[in-house]
């Protein structure tokens, strides 16, 4: 892996350079001089700590199971076809069921490169399909702006299969991580990451000479919670000056229908002083990634494609089919891309609205919403979302996305807004069931020892942005609790920076009158009896996601659950 040497901090020392401009990092195996060991904070919330918290396991997050986080549901069976559609996974069109159960092959013909199985629909191909073996016959020198949870992910795959590789990042923190061969977010296995044949720069003119520009970028929301594109149209003024003829600009960040070509076209014609759709390509390819999920990857989830020409689509369909083997959907345009995209997460936010309401029912009826859950669950078309708070960069931000859409189209989305109201507001709801469930045990709240594990906005990942957890612990502090909080994964540094808390040592977590279990990593899920063991006799436990099993609770204790 190679690297252009990002702009260095006022008094960080440059590892040594083999160059003016360049410089080899490593090889596989090769150990790396430079380290990373005080990193500055990159600005987006995530965490550049040179280790893992207090209480992490040494390798990072232990793996999760195939139940994802902000209480969605795992990929579950489709109530008609069987076929998993949550997560991203995307199911074969039902013409290509018919010639499948016809028995015809209904396969295209693709080259070495295209390994997805589809059909001449362009619909993709059953789950079931085995894909051919990877080859690394991609014609294409490939550039990818922004190196997070979904950028590094792609970069580091497509380097195994295309003639150039080159991943930028604007943050020299981000990249110096990177350099020492690390994935600061986990998502990228150390090994992966050093064996990858790729350049790493924080230079823009490394941009130049690449025949596709894939750009994975945040796109979050404003404080009126309206769409935020100022990091995609920077994207693209910063790709624009690069562009050659016959190149492609895929968008893989989450957008409301239009934004690929109605923001991102024009934005780089005037950049490159080309012409959208005649001397340069869009194309639209929505990221799938869950974080901290090792099962549904960028290799083993469906990858739908879009582009505005039937040539340029080929060519992302080749690229993408070159690393995935799941699948490749080729959609009928890039705005059914758009939204396909953000509606996944759509249909998720208000499927845990539901539960979420249904929980403020049940608690109200004194009825263990768990239970319920478990009883209505034995029908075979129940889907198994759970109540939970809904955080992170994703399920909570794109609902406003398509909904500032709608309502420049004159349409007001009732449904998404109610479920985005319902979610926000289980912050308050959780600390005011926790106020309640103290006054009725005679806790008094000023003097109560109270204890918050997991502040992140999932489990197994270290990133704390949009997490939901931080508005219990400030509700708490408005009801006249001062609990202490801690994190399994996240930087210290980071929660201190963003939220203003300060992480407790979990030594200090004994003898609590109340344990609120919010995030369940996988280290504290590892020793459920230390968990118990930290509530007094006669104290508290909330279990917030329901993940402890019953033999978990302990004894002499309220437990209670979301």
């Amino acid at each position: 892996m190679r690297v252009t040497d990002p702009l260095v901090p006022a008094g960080a020392t440059k590892a040594a350079e083999t160059g003016p401009e360049r410089r080899k990092l490593h090889g596989p195996g090769e150990a790396d001089a430079s380290g990373a060991a005080d990193l500055p904070s990159r600005g987006d919330g995530g965490a550049w700590c040179a280790g893992p918290a207090p209480g992490a396991p040494a390798n990072g997050a232990a793996p999760v199971s195939d139940a994802v986080a902000d209480g969605g549901a795992a990929a579950v069976p489709d109530t008609a076809t069987g076929d998993a559609v949550c997560g991203g996974g995307a199911v074969a069109s039902a013409e290509a069921r018919r010639r499948d159960a016809a028995g015809t092959d209904g396969a295209e013909t693709r080259t070495a490169g295209d390994r997805s199985p589809v059909d001449r629909d362009g619909a993709c191909a059953p789950r079931t399909a085995q894909a051919t073996p990877v080859s690394a016959s991609v014609p294409e020198e490939v550039a990818v702006v922004g190196l997070g949870y979904v950028g590094l992910p792609v970069a580091v795959a497509l380097a195994r299969t295309t003639r150039r590789m080159v991943g930028f990042d604007l943050a020299p923190a981000r990249v110096s991580a990177l350099l020492a061969g690390s994935d600061p977010n986990g998502e990228v296995p150390d090994g992966d990451l050093r064996a990858a044949t790729m350049t790493l720069s924080a230079d823009p003119a490394d941009l130049a000479g690449a025949s596709i520009y894939i750009l994975t970028v945040p796109t979050p929301v404003d404080d009126l919670n309206r769409p935020d594109l100022s990091a995609v149209i920077a994207a693209c003024e910063t790709v624009g000056p690069y562009l050659t003829p016959n190149a492609i600009v895929v968008l893989e960040s989450t957008v409301y229908p239009g934004v690929t070509e109605e923001i991102c076209g024009p934005t780089l014609e005037r950049a490159s002083g080309l012409t959208a759709g005649r001397d340069f390509f869009l194309a639209y390819s929505p990221e799938r990634i869950n974080p901290g999920d090792r099962n549904h990857r960028l290799e083993t989830v469906v990858k739908v494609v879009s582009a505005q020409t039937p040539e340029a689509l080929d060519r992302v369909a080749r690229l993408y089919g070159s690393v995935v083997t799941a699948g490749i959907h080729r959609a009928s345009s890039i705005r059914v891309a758009e939204a396909a995209k953000v509606i996944e997460n759509i249909q998720r936010d208000i499927n845990i609205a539901l539960m979420n309401e249904l929980s403020m029912i049940f608690e109200r009826l004194d009825i263990p919403t768990r239970d319920v859950l478990e009883a209505a669950g034995t029908k075979w078309n129940f889907l198994p979302f759970k109540p939970g708070l809904v955080g992170g960069h994703c399920i909570g931000i794109d609902p406003y996305y398509l909904a500032a859409r709608a309502a420049q189209a004159g349409l007001n989305p009732d449904i998404i807004l109610a479920g985005r109201r319902i979610n926000d507001a289980m912050s308050r709801f959780v600390a005011e069931r926790a106020a309640r469930m103290m006054a009725a045990a005679g806790i008094d709240p000023g003097g109560a020892r109270v204890g918050i594990l997991g502040m992140t906005f999932k489990e197994n990942v270290p990133d704390l942005r949009n997490s939901r957890v931080p508005e219990v612990v400030g509700a708490l502090r408005g009801l006249g609790v001062a609990p202490m909080v801690h994190d399994a994964l996240c930087c210290p540094r980071e929660l201190r920076r963003i939220y203003g808390l300060e992480q407790s040592p979990l030594e200090a977590f004994a003898d609590l009158d109340m344990l609120i279990l919010a995030v369940p990593h996988g280290a504290y899920m590892a020793d459920e009896p230390r968990l118990k063991a930290m509530v007094r006799p006669g104290g508290l436990l909330l279990d917030l996601k329901s993940a402890l099993s019953p033999g978990g609770r302990p004894d002499g204790a309220t437990f209670w659950s979301l």
